[in-house]
Order: structure tokens, then sequence, then C-alpha cells
């Protein structure tokens, strides 16, 4: 006969083999380096690793389904259970590549954000750096491998970073007047943008649990017609002021590079000097907006200053073609050379070591960005637009305005109807 104290024993052993084991199962179930966070919107598990925090596929936004289908994206959908953050979510439907033989991607169902941080104490105050991709507004996602943030970046920079989904193509710009009844605004299309919009509030609610600072926010975005007739003299100038025999920084495909620089001005670099220059007149934001190798800092609020620059580097190597991204091995300064910089991506797309002066172009750019995102101004040595524009290469030169000349031509001729920043309107 047990005693009422071996009775009592055995009861305490036997319940605390019972929470072993349901603590060994709830161990066995959670991924190593898992971490939690909760936002308004329910609890969230994250993962820890490279030295910084990631949370991926966070809903901003209910799915835009059925009757959310264009229409303005609705609150998302809280839970009171914990849901796992380690896995990205679906990207928005797409065709990829964008050519008749393209693939559909992704789902309707996409409105997802991630964040990537070095600490969660609230009190921390970190800058925030939001990412917007590109794609034309029909493709890619915030989950682009090389084209998004990392644990290593925010590691290493000590920023807070976020980027997120929105809805391309015909899901998120359809515009027809059949849409606009019951919308609250009266209006159709945009929808990517009313998801933008959405996930910035998002973080302005939220990014303080994961270390941000909601006053803090820096928006960093990237890339993203008509005919007429021209000058009879158009060739023999571009000719002219785009020569072949221009100095060239590489041995192979010279040539190449004054086409590419070319259509550059066209495109990008020169209505983006009319870009910065109607910002730097209105002083009202503080969006950061890379398009190609340019860059326009325009105001968000009325003191804010202005920045323009051009990325002249040219990388150790060609690029390695890579579909969706890099379609083209571009041996010269190329579309997104800087960004990929920034996310450390250089050495990934050009299949090498990273030359002295790649490297010194990436510090450059981060920074210079880094500093911005901080502090909300560049250093003393970069002068704010008009007074300068910065070339940007391994080092940092200053010139009062850059290809103004061609820019001229190309204004003359009407040519900035094919700018980038045009087609997108």
């Amino acid at each position: 006969v047990l005693s009422t104290r071996c009775i009592l024993l055995i009861g305490l052993t036997v319940a605390a083999l019972l929470g072993l084991a349901v603590y060994l199962g709830y161990e066995s179930e959670t991924p190593s380096g898992a971490t939690l966070v909760s936002t308004q919107c329910g609890d969230f598990r994250g993962r820890h690793k490279n030295g910084a925090y990631s949370f991926k596929g966070i809903p901003y936004a209910a799915p835009p389904v059925g009757p959310l289908r264009w229409a303005p994206p609705a609150e998302p959908v809280c839970s009171g259970q914990v849901r796992d953050a380690g896995c990205f979510g679906s990207m928005c439907a797409q065709v990829r590549p964008l050519a008749t033989g393209g693939k559909v991607m992704g789902h309707e169902d996409c409105l997802f954000l991630n964040v990537w941080t070095p600490t969660l104490s609230p009190d921390a105050k970190l800058p925030v750096l939001v990412w917007i991709h590109g794609g034309y507004l029909h493709m890619l996602s915030g989950a682009e491998p090389q084209y998004s943030p990392t644990e290593e970046l925010a590691a290493a920079t000590g920023l807070v970073y976020v980027s997120f989904n929105y809805r391309l193509n015909a899901f998120g710009f359809l515009a027809l007047k059949v849409l606009r009844e019951g919308s609250p605004t009266n209006t159709s299309g945009n929808y990517g943008f009313m998801d933008q919009i959405a996930a910035l509030k998002w973080v302005q609610k939220n990014i303080q649990v994961f270390g941000g600072d909601p006053a803090k926010v820096t928006i960093l975005g990237q890339s993203s017609e008509k005919l007429r007739s021209f000058s009879d003299h158009l060739p023999e100038e571009a000719l002219r002021l785009y020569p072949s025999s221009a100095p060239c920084p590489t041995q192979d495909r010279c040539p190449e590079r004054s086409f590419t620089t070319m259509v550059s001005d066209i495109r990008v670099t020169c209505p983006n000097n009319d870009l910065a220059l109607r910002a730097a007149g209105l002083a009202s934001g503080s969006l950061f907006w890379i398009s190609g190798a340019v860059n326009v800092t325009l105001a968000a609020a009325l003191d804010s200053p202005v920045y323009r620059y051009v990325v002249t580097h040219t990388p150790s190597g060609p690029v390695k073609a890579t579909g969706d991204l890099l379609p083209f091995p571009s041996r010269f300064s190329f579309h997104c050379l800087d960004v990929l910089t920034f996310f450390g991506s250089l050495g990934v797309v050009l299949g090498k070591q990273l030359s002295d002066k790649d490297q010194n172009f990436e510090r450059l750019i981060r920074q210079y960005l880094v500093t911005f995102a901080t502090t909300g101004k560049m250093d003393s040595s970069w002068p704010e637009y008009p007074s300068a524009t910065a070339l940007l290469s391994d080092r940092l030169t200053l010139v009062q305005s850059y290809s103004a000349d061609r820019c001229e031509l190309w204004r003359n001729n009407s040519l900035f109807s094919y700018a980038w920043i045009n087609s997108r309107a």
C-alpha cells in the first residue's frame, strides 16, 4: 500500500512529465530562431538569423477577391491565433516574362508585407525604409531575390526595412466606367496605388513594435505614348552629342554605351531634371524614388530638401542575364544598378567577386542613403538640388547641370513623351 506522500510524489512526477511533453511538442513545431510580435491585428511568429529579425507574409489588407476585386483595399482580417510569418506570401497575379509566351504566376490574394529589423525593442525608434518594387506596374513583388531587403542588410545598416506587394496590371489599374458604380470616390483604377497607401498606413500603426520610428519613414521606390514628327536634323545632332568614339571605361561594347546613354537620357535622365526642378520648387515631399540610374528626392514636408543623382558607375563585369529582372547582360550602368547594389546583390548579378571600385560604389550608395533615412538630409558633401547633381560611381562627383545640351535636344523634339514618369501616370 502506497503512502499518501508517495502518491503525491508520483502525481507530481506525472504532471511534470506531461508538462515537459507539451513543451517539447510546442518546441518541435516552433521553427528554430522564431520570435513573436504583437501588432494591432494579431500576433506573428517571425525568425532571427544573420543578426536580424524577419517577419514575412503579414497581411496588411483583406484579400482583394470577390466583392473587393477592383475596389479600394479593406482592413485585414485579424486573428486571435499566433500566425506564422516565416515565409513570403504569394506575389500578385502577373505574367512573366512580359511576352506572348509568358506564364501566369501568383494569386489575387497577395496583399502581404515583410519586415526586417535589427531589434524588436519599441524604444529603439530606428529609421524605417519602405521599399516599393518596380516592374512597370505589371510584374515583380516585394520578395524578389537580390531585389529586396535582407536580414544582412538590416543588421549592417541599423535600419528597419519594409517591402510589400500591391495589385498589378488589370487587377491594380483597370479603369472602367462600370467600376465606378458603388465606388466611395466615384472613380475606378489606381487600386495598386491605393494598396501602397494602405501599406504605408500599416507601417504608421505597427512599425514601432518592430523597433521602428513611425515619424522617420523613408520611401524607396524604383522604376515602374504618342508619336510625332521630329526635326530633320535630329539624327545628325544626336550623333554629334552621342559619338561612338567617346571615351569608354571598358575595352568592349563601347558603341553600345553611346546608344544606351541616349535612351537613358530620353526616357529617364532628362525628364527627371524637370521633375527635380518641380520638386525643389514645391518642396512638399520626402520621397526617395529611383528610376533606372537616376534618382530624384521629392520633398513630403514643407522644408524638406531635394537631392538629385545619376549613377555613372561601370561595374567590373557584365551582368548575368536572369530573366524577368535583368533580361539583358548589361555591361555599363544599368536600370536598378543602385538598388541592387544597396541590397548587397551586385556580386550575385555579376557572378563574380566585386572589384575595389565596385565595393567603393556599394559603400557610397549605402553611406548616403542610410544618412538620408536617418537624418532626413544628405551629408554636407552632397548639396541640395538645383545647386548640384551628384554623379555616383566609386566616388561622388558634383556637376552643375548634367547633360544640358543633350536634354535640350530631346526637349525641343518633344521626346519627353517617352519618359517613364509620363508612361506611368
